[in-house]
């Protein structure tokens, strides 16, 4: 399952004058009964991490500058194909490589990009639907992108795009070139498709207006418990409280929001209807016995001088028999955010 909004080198303010490199707001939709670990730093990967494959849906690498964001593909009108070739059901593997391992793939090796995608190429069919978005903020990069602002060419680009799903993409067989500046989204079909992926760019682009921030020129990294990367004790995160006020923002505004789109508006997929209209918000509640809903939200934020924050929020659900079937309770939570 799983929405995502996502972009780099995006202008805030009113002004435009101030520039967020990178933003990612993800909202992990899963059954509550299974379970995943808080977001947590292994080494130089900040994520979280499913307990049953050790894999993850969103990671990035301080070090390397490496971001990785995956969610499942339930769209049954686009054709899952090697090459643009019907594959049908009755040649797909029996066994799947796992999507998880894509992110991780990525994020914790030096693989170049090319080598990258040519090895999901290859092995395409071996994975259930899938969305991926993946790059690094490098510097080549973040010059190539600063002038992709006034030139717009996306050879440059420093985020791509990869599905076993998107026509386009199974028709040249290479990744999707993301563009500098723009907002966005991604669920369970096609990139920026969808009425809840509509209504979640458009929340963000909006918020963005509203937020001014310009980045410091000096860099202090921190821990969520007030200690620096080293583990010296600091006095302030005063640096931080710009990221750390639109993270918290981004997670009560947008990630939060529950409205769902006209009926006749609900995606066509693989799922009933009532399923697929329960799963229509951006933030999901189970109810009624579906075990599905938002189990997490993160949030990744990477400003010009490459402060970051990685805000947590991780749903609590009550798992009584009778209450949990009759709704998955999410009115408490834990917040957890790194800093770096």
């Amino acid at each position: 399952m799983c929405t995502t909004f996502f972009g780099y080198f995006v202008k805030t303010g009113k002004s435009k004058d101030g520039v967020m490199k990178l933003l990612v707001a993800f909202n992990r939709e899963e059954y509550i009964d299974r379970e995943a670990e808080v977001v947590e730093r292994y080494g130089d990967i900040i994520c979280g991490k499913d307990k049953k494959t050790g894999n993850s849906w969103m990671a990035y690498n301080t070090r390397t500058k490496r971001i990785a964001i995956l969610t499942n593909y339930r769209d049954k009108r686009d054709i899952k194909s090697s090459k643009g070739k019907e594959k049908t059901d009755d040649v797909k593997p029996k066994k799947h490589l796992f999507r998880g391992a894509l992110v991780m793939d990525w994020v914790s090796t030096d693989i170049n990009k090319e080598d990258y995608s040519d090895k999901i190429f290859e092995n395409l069919n071996e994975y259930k639907g899938f969305n991926l978005v993946y790059g690094q903020v490098d510097e080549e990069s973040t010059q190539d992108s600063l002038s992709l602002v006034i030139e717009d060419d996306c050879e440059s680009s420093f985020l791509y795009h990869i599905s076993n799903f998107n026509s386009k993409i199974l028709e040249t067989m290479k990744p999707l070139y993301l563009k500098p500046g723009v907002i966005y989204g991604m669920s369970n079909g096609n990139i920026s498709e969808w009425p809840k992926v509509h209504l979640g760019t458009k929340l963000i682009s909006e918020s963005l207006e509203k937020f001014h921030y310009f980045s410091t020129t000096s860099k202090i990294s921190h821990s969520s418990n007030g200690e620096r990367v080293d583990g010296t004790k600091v006095s302030t995160l005063k640096d931080f409280d710009s990221l750390y006020k639109y993270s918290k923002y981004c997670i009560d505004e947008v990630m939060s929001n529950t409205q769902k789109p006209s009926l006749w508006s609900v995606p066509k997929t693989d799922c009933s209807f009532l399923l697929e209209w329960s799963l229509s918000s951006i933030f999901v509640k189970g109810k009624y016995g579906r075990k599905i809903c938002t189990v997490s939200t993160q949030v990744l934020l990477i400003d010009e001088s490459d402060q970051g924050v990685f805000r947590e929020r991780f749903y609590e659900f009550n798992h009584s028999a009778l209450k949990s079937f009759l709704c998955c309770s999410t009115t408490e939570f834990s917040d957890k955010t790194l800093t770096f």
